[in-house]
């Protein structure tokens, strides 16, 4: 094994000071890694209230006699710029003043080439000269104003444009179909709205139904409007609202509303969501405490947006005054822009990471003889050091490199959410990206509610503690058997802090439905405490099916737990009260497939999907995997059904990659009763 790894080396030697640097930092984390963890207490997320031990609810362990509300800026150097911050764009000020010739902004000319950025100063003088043309065409204080553009820096210049006048930015995603689009712009009553080529065309097909619609904003060329009827819609372009003359600035109070999210929606029409700048200081401000982001940071903004995780990360950078590099808009070429930009900070819903997980699980699957021996002995070595918090090893420079690559060669903080994620897989991607995996929690509802801590290392499945800025109680669900009386206790996860929404926009009965007397948010999820305060997430209420044995069964675990088999791409796990056992539906890996015609004798895939023993390969290979992962048996599906067309092409998915269970289960229902 010495000889194959010195032979490696030999072979492909790193330059004698990228040895020594690495060396030194090497020993520089070991020695480091014990206090780092010493540093975080035992118990995380502490009881507090009165009560039963089990219902009382969690704060975080450093604000157990007052939720975090506002910026900590005498105690952390990194943010001691943030003083009087009473809203959003007060964050972003701070920073231009502290370092005005940061870079910011960084977009590319293509996938794959270099990132030319603009700094902190040139982006706060195109958001004041937009400023100034929104309020030349008579937007006002507190107006809601639509915002249906893919994430771009042409998103984030509005919103910071907005928020200098105290107006009010309202989500849509640009993947919205024409009746989502109509039921939010009429809903919300909007006058003005941002579009651009991606949605314009849809935009003119429903203007007849949309009349309170009385202006767009159009993000792109003139010339791409040729042919589209606007009806008498009256039309501003982007690039003149930035040749506008700055205003003075006419800023929000805290109380005011800051943002309106429309959920993405898994059922029904989507929910305005109102936060008010309060809530959404206190959700930066209450994060980055945890999550150690400097001005030296930078991310690849690919993420929607309209969606909270997104905003909520861009919020911790512009707090630090760090630098966001956006994406070329194609998801095929995702991972060549995250090569040219070289981020420090990647953020990643799972089905992504998924994807990646597979990949490179499979290119070091395919090694043998030396380099599988030289592969084995790194994983066990960095595993064993893993464990006291330290990531670096030797193995990096020559087992681990090329893997690293993927992400840049220098990401230090890996960070998903939004969906359950193998607690293995995050364990891999700690030792082959040598750094912390960071797994969050959150609804568009309460904002980023728990983190796991850089410094956790543990393989088992949970989103960490509360965040400093709310506390956490589980609720008893005594018809599905999940009591807060049980060791651990379990039931319905709620919310209380400042983060909680405002309310749903012209809906006090969802309103009222969602949030109690006492203030507490009712999120529909299942979830249950360790003994360390961390909050492990079981499943969605209206999720859980009962079969006909009586065993409840939670199919979103499942799913997070099955695609991780060679065979599968995309799943969905079906099942009812009247059926014994569960059945799935697969969308294949389509590089199994093709080996998989060969391999099978059939002549066409739908050959392949009626072959008795390839669904035996594929239901076998299933079974391992879940008993492997402790599943009981009735949780394992014992028939298959396949499809070849993704689920996002079947309009199955939302635009964050939620399964839309209920349209999911109209379409394979028939299929999954054959």
């Amino acid at each position: 094994l010495l000889n194959a790894i010195f032979a490696k080396m030999e072979a492909e030697p790193p330059a004698r000071e990228e040895l020594e640097a690495f060396i030194e930092s090497v020993y520089a984390e070991r020695e480091s890694a014990e206090a780092a963890q010493k540093a975080v207490p035992a118990v995380r997320g502490v009881p507090v209230g009165d009560g039963p031990e089990g219902a009382r609810a969690r704060r975080c362990y450093s604000h157990v006699d007052e939720l975090q509300t506002n910026f900590p800026a005498s105690e952390i150097e990194r943010i001691s710029h943030q003083t009087n911050v009473t809203n959003m764009f007060d964050i972003f000020a701070n920073t231009v003043k502290t370092y005005p010739d940061n870079d910011f902004y960084g977009t590319s000319p293509e996938a794959g080439k270099p990132f030319t950025f603009q700094s902190y100063t040139q982006v706060n003088d195109r958001v004041a000269r937009v400023a100034g043309g929104l309020t030349s065409l008579g937007i006002k204080k507190q107006q809601f104003v639509g915002v249906m553009l893919d994430t771009s820096p042409e998103w984030g210049i509005i919103e910071l444009a907005l928020w200098r006048q105290a107006m009010v930015p309202v989500t849509l995603y640009s993947t919205y179909g024409k009746e989502a689009i109509g039921y939010i712009v009429n809903h919300a009553e909007l006058e003005v709205l941002f579009t651009s080529k991606k949605s314009v065309g849809m935009l003119s097909e429903i203007l007849s139904e949309c009349p309170n619609l009385k202006r767009i904003i159009y993000v792109g060329d003139k010339s791409e409007l040729e042919g589209v009827n606007l009806r008498n819609l009256e039309i501003s372009f982007f690039s003149e609202l930035e040749k506008s003359d700055a205003v003075d600035p006419c800023l929000a109070s805290s109380d005011d509303i800051a943002l309106v999210i429309y959920t993405s929606g898994t059922t029904g029409n989507p929910k305005g969501v109102v936060h008010k700048h309060s809530g959404m200081v206190a959700m930066v401000a209450g994060s980055i405490t945890l999550l150690p982001f400097t001005p030296d940071d930078r991310h690849m903004a690919f993420l929607p947006m309209a969606h909270i995780m997104e905003q909520f990360i861009e919020g911790l950078l512009y707090a630090v005054g760090g630098s966001i590099g956006f994406w070329s808009g194609d998801i095929r070429l995702l991972m060549q822009d995250v090569g040219a930009l070289r981020p420090t900070k990647f953020i990643a819903v799972p089905r992504l990471l998924n994807r990646l997980y597979v990949q490179l699980r499979g290119a070091f699957s395919a090694l043998e003889g030396a380099k599988k021996a030289i592969f084995d002995a790194a994983m066990a070595s960095k595993k064993a050091w893993l464990a006291k918090g330290v990531y670096k090893s030797f193995y990096d420079l020559f087992v681990f490199k090329k893997a690293a690559a993927a992400l840049g060669g220098r990401c230090g903080l890996l960070a998903t959410g939004s969906a359950p994620i193998d607690p293995g897989m995050l364990e891999f991607f700690r030792i082959v990206f040598s750094c912390p995996v960071v797994e969050g929690y959150g609804m568009t509802e309460v904002l980023i509610t728990n983190l796991t801590y850089v410094t956790d290392v543990k393989t088992r499945s949970h989103v960490g503690p509360p965040c400093p800025a709310v506390e956490v109680k589980l609720v008893d669900v005594p018809d599905m058997n999940y009591l807060t009386s049980t060791t651990p206790p379990r039931g319905e996860v709620c919310f209380r802090g400042p983060m909680n929404l405002a309310g749903y926009y012209k809906d006090p009965e969802k309103t009222k439905e969602a949030l109690d007397e006492d203030g507490w948010f009712h999120s529909g999820d299942i979830g249950e405490f360790y003994e360390d305060g961390s909050l492990r997430l079981v499943d969605r209420i209206k999720h859980i099916f009962k079969l006909s044995q009586g065993e409840y069964v939670a199919p979103e675990k499942l799913e997070q737990l099955f695609v991780h088999s060679k065979y599968v791409a995309q799943i969905f796990v079906n099942g009812n009260s009247l059926q014994s056992c569960l059945v799935c539906v697969v969308v294949p890996d389509p590089a199994v497939v093709a080996s998989a015609l060969k391999e099978f004798g059939a002549s066409n895939e739908e050959e392949l999907f009626t072959n008795e023993e390839f669904k035996k390969a594929v239901l076998k290979d299933i079974d391992t995997i879940g008993r492997g992962a402790g599943s009981f048996g009735f949780e394992i599906p014992r028939d298959v059904r396949f499809v070849n067309t993704p689920f996002e092409t079947l309009n199955l998915l939302t635009p964050t990659f939620k399964m839309k269970r209920n349209e999911a289960r109209k379409q394979f229902d028939a299929l999954t009763q054959e």
